[in-house]
C-alpha cells in the first residue's frame, strides 16, 4: 500500500516537472513582450527651470558675448534673432547639438575692447563666438579657445591706381639668373658649334673664324644671321639651341604682357616686404606683431566695429595711408564693392579663428571636450563650406570682375632648367658624333681593305657601283647648275673640309665654273676624253682662279692636239693662253 502511494507521488512529481518544462518552452512565444508594451505617456516638456541649462547648471542664463566685425559678426542695432555673420551662424548651428535654445541665452553685442575686458576680468561672459585668434598674450590673460572655426591671416589692401612701371621693366619677365645663364649659354653654344665643325673637318671660309660661328649661333634664332654649318653635330646643336630660344621667347612675351597689365593697375606695394617705411594703417592690436616680425611701423587704428573698418578704407582711398593691413576675410569684404581699392600679395601671419572662453568656463573640462567634439562634427558635416561661400567668398562688384591676377609672374631657373637638359643632351650627342667620325677617319684605310667591311657597307666604298648609284639618284632632281656643283668628279671643295658643292655667294665665279663644266661636256660628246680637274686644297681666292684657268688651258691644248692628230694641223702654242 505504501509502495503504491509512493509510486503515485513520484508520478505526480514527474508530471508536474513535465508541465513546468512545457510551459517554459512553448509558453514563451505567447508571453507578452515587455519591450513591445506601450511606454507610459511622457509628460510635456516644460520651460527650463532655474539652474537647468545644459553644462551650466548654476546659471540662470548663458551669456554669449561677441563684437561686430566683417564678415564674422553683424549684430549692431539688431535683435539677436537676426544676428548674422560667419561666426554667429556657426554658433547658432551648434546650439541644438549642445541642447541650448534662444530662451536660455542672453546675447550681448559689444565693442572689442569691452568684450575682452569682460572675458578677462569678470564672469559676465560665458563664451565669445567672435572669431578670436588663439594668441599667446590672450592665453596669458587667462583665456582658452575652441578648435579652429576658420583659418585666416593678414592681407594687404592698397589703392587701385595706374603707375609707371619704369624704363627697365621689360627685364621683369625673367629672373636675373635666367638672363645671365641665357647669355653665357649663347656664347658657349657658339664655341661648341665651331669646335664641332673643326672636329668633323667641315670648316669653310664662313665658319673658319670662331667669331662668325658664335654670332651666327646667337643671332640665328631671331633671324639676324644665316647659318653656314656643314657638320651634322653642329647643325643638331644649333637646331636645339634655336628651340630653347623659341620657348624662352614665348615665355618672355606671355609674362611681360601679363606683368605690364598688372603694373598699370598696381602701385609699388606688392607684398609685406614692401611695407617698411610706408604709411600703413592697421588695428592697434597688430602693432607689436607687425613691428617685431616684419619691421612694419603701423599707424594704429581702433577696430571696434564696422565703422572703424570703413574709416581705414576711406583714409586709404583719400591717400592718407599707403596700405591697410587687416584680417583677410575682413579686407575681402571691404574690397568687394570698392572700385578704388585692390588686395595685393598673399596672406601672411596665418592664424586660426576660434570661440573664446573665460576662466570660469574652460575650467569645466567636460563641457570643453563636448563643445569641441560637437564643433568638429559640425565642421565635418560640410557646414563650413556653406558659410564660407556665403560670407568669405563674397561676390565682386562689376568693376572688379575684369581684374587680372595681382601676382607678378617671373620665369625662374627651376621652371626652365629642363630646356638646358635638352641642350646638354644635344651637345653630348654631337661629341659622340665627332668621336665616331674621328675614329672612322683613323680606321678607314684599313677597313676599306677588309672584305667583310666591303660586303657589309658597300655604300661607303668610294667609286663602288652602289656609291655611284646613290649619288646619281640624288642628282636626278637637281638642275644642271646644282648637279655640277654637287659632282665630286668635277668640282671639289675649295677650302679644306668644306662641304661638296659649297659656294660662297660669288655668282661670277660660280657661273664661270658652270661654263667650264658645259665645255667639258661638249668635249666629251666629241669623243675627246676629259682630263680630271686639278683640285688643290687650301687655296686662296686668287690662287683658285689661277688654278682653274691653268686647268682650262691644259684641256684646250689637249683638244687641239687631238684635232691635229686627225687633220694634221699643228697644236696650239702655249703663248696662245695668257694667264
Amino acid at each position: 500500500m505504501v509502495k503504491n502511494r509512493l509510486l503515485k507521488y513520484i508520478l505526480l512529481l514527474v508530471l508536474a516537472l513535465l508541465c513546468t518544462q512545457y510551459a517554459a518552452v512553448y509558453g514563451q512565444e505567447d508571453a507578452p513582450d515587455p519591450a513591445a508594451a506601450p511606454a507610459p505617456e511622457e509628460e510635456a516638456v516644460s520651460p527650463a527651470p532655474v539652474g537647468s541649462i545644459p553644462w551650466f547648471p548654476n546659471n540662470t542664463k548663458l551669456t554669449v558675448c561677441t563684437s561686430e566685425w566683417t564678415p564674422a559678426v553683424r549684430c549692431v542695432g539688431l535683435d539677436p534673432v537676426y544676428w548674422s555673420g560667419y561666426e554667429i551662424d556657426l554658433f547658432k548651428a551648434m546650439m541644438p547639438l549642445m541642447g541650448w535654445t534662444y530662451d536660455m541665452i542672453e546675447w550681448r553685442c559689444l565693442e572689442w575692447d569691452e568684450m575682452m575686458n569682460l572675458l578677462v576680468n569678470t564672469t559676465e561672459c560665458d563664451l565669445a563666438p567672435a572669431g578670436m585668434g588663439p594668441w599667446q598674450d590672450r592665453i596669458d590673460m587667462g583665456l582658452r579657445f575652441s578648435v579652429a572655426t576658420l583659418q585666416s591671416g593678414l592681407s594687404i589692401m592698397v589703392r587701385r591706381s595706374e603707375s609707371d612701371p619704369g624704363m627697365w621693366y621689360f627685364f621683369s619677365a625673367m629672373s636675373t639668373e635666367v638672363w645671365l645663364i641665357m647669355i653665357f649659354t649663347g656664347i658657349a653654344t657658339g664655341v661648341i658649334v665651331w669646335l664641332f665643325e673643326v672636329g668633323m673637318k667641315a670648316l669653310n671660309h664662313e665658319t673658319k673664324w670662331m667669331g662668325n660661328v658664335m654670332w651666327d649661333t646667337i643671332g640665328r634664332p631671331v633671324q639676324m644671321r644665316d647659318y653656314r654649318l656643314a657638320s651634322i653635330a653642329a647643325n643638331i646643336t644649333g637646331l636645339v639651341w634655336s628651340f630653347v630660344v623659341f620657348i624662352l621667347m614665348a615665355l618672355y612675351s606671355a609674362n611681360l604682357t601679363a606683368n605690364l597689365t598688372v603694373s598699370q593697375l598696381n602701385n609699388s606695394i606688392r607684398d609685406v616686404k614692401d611695407l617698411p617705411g610706408r604709411a600703413v594703417a592697421s588695428w592697434s592690436g597688430y602693432e607689436d606683431d607687425l613691428r617685431d616680425k616684419y619691421k612694419v611701423q603701423i599707424i594704429p587704428y581702433p577696430w571696434g566695429d564696422v565703422a572703424d573698418e570703413r574709416k581705414m578704407a576711406e583714409d586709404l582711398v583719400n591717400g592718407l595711408v599707403s596700405a591697410v593691413v587687416l584680417d583677410d576675410s575682413a579686407l575681402r569684404s571691404l574690397d568687394a564693392d570698392n572700385c578704388q581699392t585692390m588686395i595685393v600679395g598673399k596672406q601672411f601671419d596665418v592664424f586660426d579663428q576660434t570661440v573664446g572662453f573665460p576662466r570660469s568656463t574652460w575650467q569645466n573640462t567636460e563641457f570643453m571636450d563636448v563643445f569641441n567634439i560637437r564643433m568638429r562634427q559640425l565642421l565635418e558635416a560640410g557646414e563650413i563650406e556653406n558659410l564660407q561661400e556665403e560670407y568669405i567668398d563674397v561676390q565682386l562688384a562689376s568693376c572688379k570682375t575684369n581684374n587680372v591676377e595681382e601676382e607678378y609672374t617671373v620665369v625662374t631657373w627651376n621652371e626652365v632648367s629642363g630646356l638646358w637638359v635638352i641642350l646638354g643632351s644635344a651637345v653630348g650627342f654631337g661629341i659622340l658624333l665627332v668621336i665616331v667620325y674621328r675614329l672612322w677617319l683613323y680606321a678607314k684605310p684599313s677597313l676599306l681593305e677588309k672584305a667583310w667591311f666591303r660586303t657589309m657597307f658597300p655604300f661607303l666604298i668610294p667609286k663602288s657601283r652602289l656609291h655611284r648609284s646613290l649619288r646619281k639618284m640624288v642628282s636626278k632632281g637637281m638642275s644642271k647648275k646644282d648637279r655640277y656643283l654637287n659632282d665630286e668628279d668635277i668640282y671639289e671643295q675649295r677650302y679644306e673640309g668644306a662641304p661638296v658643292g659649297y659656294v660662297d655667294g660669288s655668282s661670277d665665279i660660280q657661273d664661270g665654273f658652270v661654263q667650264q663644266h658645259e665645255r667639258d661636256m661638249m668635249c666629251e660628246e666629241g669623243g675627246v676624253p676629259r682630263r680630271a680637274s686639278v683640285r688643290p686644297r687650301g687655296l686662296t681666292f686668287e690662287q683658285l682662279v689661277l688654278a682653274e684657268l691653268a686647268n682650262l688651258k691644259e684641256q684646250i691644248n689637249e683638244m687641239a692636239s687631238h684635232n691635229s692628230t686627225d687633220s694634221g694641223s699643228e697644236p696650239i702654242k702655249s703663248h696662245s693662253i695668257h694667264l
